[in-house]
């Protein structure tokens, strides 16, 4: 099933016609994972209105190399919108996608069917050396509270973000949230994106939990 309705956020973001898909995906097809609890599956069927794949950058729509090391493959990158009927565990959604969902994703969150509020999450992932079925998460970031007229829509524009590879793409998106995240919540000016995501509260939680899990 296609929505051949985009909302105009994606136009201000100038990605790729050629990666355009808008299609609705089935829940199932995330939650029937072995590793999902009952409580992750009702995340789906109870908070989850909808899932739409608006977007694959691939190397054939992109023009862009894929990327991979010994830690990180990035061959794609999907932009994922999901429809929420409620937003409270809307961290732990996010978190479940970016773990289980082999593929790097931007997350998109709208509440509702007439949503005029957005939220984008994105998080940078590598393969989980332990259990490579599933990712762990480096970095994370969310901008909540979005309109579609916000103007990060444009500053996230596809064209200007320096990239030769899929992962420099993310990252480089990655990076500008981070700056503009920074000004509005922390007031911070002038600031890079390596030094955003320093001051970023998620970067740092992320960084005790690894400490404390090296210490065990």
């Amino acid at each position: 099933m296609t929505d051949e309705t985009t909302p105009d956020i994606y136009a201000a973001m100038q990605l790729p016609a050629a990666a355009r898909l808008d299609e609705r995906m089935a829940k199932h097809l995330f939650y029937q994972q072995p590793r999902f609890t009952r409580r992750d599956e009702a995340l789906f069927t109870k908070d989850i209105e909808r899932i739409t794949l608006r977007y694959a950058l691939t190397p054939e729509t992109t023009h862009l190399a894929p990327y991979r090391d010994d830690e990180r493959e990035y061959g794609d990158v999907l932009v994922l919108e999901i429809a929420l009927r409620n937003a409270a565990r809307r961290q732990r959604i996010a978190e479940l996608f970016w773990q289980y969902l082999p593929r790097p994703q931007a997350l998109v969150f709208t509440m509702g069917e007439s949503s005029e509020r957005y939220a984008l999450a994105l998080a940078l992932v590598r393969t989980n050396q332990a259990d490579r079925t599933r990712n762990t998460v480096e970095e994370s970031l969310t901008l909540d509270g979005l309109a579609a007229t916000d103007a990060i829509w444009a500053q996230l524009a596809y064209p200007t973000i320096p990239a030769t590879d899929l992962y420099q793409l993310l990252r480089g998106t990655f990076d500008r949230l981070s700056v503009e995240k920074a000004r509005r919540m922390l007031g911070l000016a002038g600031v890079d994106g390596a030094a955003a995501r320093r001051r970023s509260p998620a970067t740092r939680r992320l960084r005790r939990k690894s400490r404390n899990c090296a210490r065990r």
